[in-house]
């Protein structure tokens, strides 16, 4: 089987990052004939077990030999997801889901681009008439964290593809909701680091207890700050990191943990980058996870904590509910979070069995985590069985602009009066100078118009 990947312009060293190409590695080295797809930046580390072109080269690759099936690793955002999005509308196969929400993926790529009216016209596919309003609403900035929630575009931005992966069960169930009656497999990521290295000692109010808040998410900063704040009001001695956006940060955060006289006490880590985060919380003892909307790095992080048996808080939604209860503690993330967390810690402070009930639970799951090799098994045993024939084909997204070339070069440059020869040769001048490769559409129209002159 030969399988073309786009893979994503990830952090090297992220969680993420690693567990996508050692899967892909271990794939190739089970003797699939593997090539990877990538932005120009990724060309200059060094390659897996398995060779790695420009993304742009895919087509000339798969003439040379052409692919059976292709993989589309997708998430949420534009900069790192480019090369497959463009890849995956090229050569429609096989996406594998990563985040719950595309639409930051259109608008990036598309919207922010300055391409505003292709970017409405895949609302208005999606969404008939409201996509109009929805393109006003977003390019304003106005209420877009409702709006990408409410008018996602991942069923229309993989429209087309042959299936659908999701990379952990709860967004299976998400992806489901959002696109009904499509198939969706679960494929999971595999643990990259030893779970030994993920413990920490200590307990929630001992000396040198670290807990720390991880809310990646600008939505609701009041309730990160009335969780920093449960946590210090039930230990002023606490070490409590607060991660988030520079953004969430300066639009409430700041204001209201200077309101709740707390902001001097936590140490504050704006817009951390995947490895920063890895180090932090790998340190932690408590982890308290905000997200609502978890993505798939966040997602790697928070099963390499309950590994090493950390003690961690998450918010009771959906893609949270392939974790049982008693693995983590669920809150609600309205107005009863600082008192459900703070209740919570201090009865962690003083439940020796209830703490480490939770953290055996922790371990359990994270063993229950698939292996590198189980989940390169799995992959390849879902693209064998995807794979139909004639194999990869490409779709000719361009072939419009080309016709359209065609003419105009055509009424502008044949002169009417001339020879069906002098025509002729003149076509395949134009034809040579546009770079095409097809000469169908030529020929007919030679043949069309000697027969007019004729």
């Amino acid at each position: 089987m030969r399988v073309a990947v786009a893979l994503p312009g990830l952090e090297r060293d992220s969680l993420l990052c690693r567990g996508l190409e050692t899967t892909l590695a271990t794939l190739a080295d089970t003797g699939v004939d593997l090539e990877g797809f990538a932005e120009h930046d990724r060309l200059a580390e060094t390659p897996p077990s398995f060779p790695i072109y420009h993304y742009l080269r895919m087509p000339e690759r798969h003439c040379h030999k052409p692919f059976n099936i292709a993989l589309y690793p997708v998430g949420r955002d534009a900069t790192p997801y480019q090369a497959a999005a463009w890849l995956m509308k090229q050569f429609p196969s096989v996406v594998w889901l990563f985040d719950s929400v595309l639409h930051h993926l259109a608008l990036g790529g598309i919207g922010l681009m300055g391409r505003w009216r292709s970017y409405r016209a895949i609302l208005e596919s999606a969404y008939g008439e409201s996509g109009a309003a929805i393109t006003q609403t977003v390019a304003r900035n106005w209420g877009t964290n409702s709006v990408f929630g409410r008018y996602d575009l991942v069923a229309e931005l993989t429209r087309g593809q042959s299936a659908v992966l999701a990379s952990w069960p709860a967004l299976a169930h998400r992806l489901k909701r959002r696109m009904p009656g499509r198939d969706i497999s679960v494929v999971s990521l595999p643990l990259v680091e030893d779970a030994a290295d993920w413990q920490a000692g200590g307990a929630p109010g001992e000396p040198g207890s670290k807990v720390v808040v991880v809310s990646l998410s600008s939505s609701n900063p009041a309730a990160t700050v009335a969780a920093a704040a449960a946590v210090l009001g039930t230990d002023r001695a606490a070490d409590v990191t607060f991660c988030t956006s520079t953004f969430a940060y300066a639009n409430g955060a700041r204001d209201s943990a200077r309101r709740q006289g707390i902001h001097d006490q936590v140490d504050w880590i704006l817009d951390p980058g995947q490895e920063q985060l890895s180090q932090i919380t790998r340190r932690a003892n408590v982890l308290i996870w905000l997200d609502q909307d978890l993505r798939a790095d966040g997602r790697a992080l928070l099963l390499h904590g309950l590994a090493g048996g950390k003690i961690t808080l998450v918010p009771r939604v959906e893609l949270y509910g392939d974790i049982p209860e008693g693995v983590v503690a669920k809150v609600d993330t309205g107005h009863s979070l600082g008192p459900e967390i703070s209740a919570f810690i201090e009865l962690l402070s003083s439940n020796v069995t209830l703490r480490r009930g939770m953290q055996e639970a922790a371990m359990d799951f994270g063993k229950s985590v698939p292996s590198v090799e189980v989940v390169a098994a799995e992959l390849r045993e879902i693209l064998g069985a995807a794979v139909k024939p004639p194999g990869l084909t490409m779709s000719r997204l361009s072939e419009p602009v080309w016709r359209a070339l065609d003419r105009d070069l055509a009424a502008h440059i044949l002169p009417t009066g001339a020879t069906v020869r002098t025509q002729r040769l003149l076509s395949e001048t134009i034809r040579n100078l546009a770079g095409r490769q097809s000469q169908d559409l030529h020929e007919g129209e030679d043949q069309s118009e000697g027969a007019k002159l004729e």
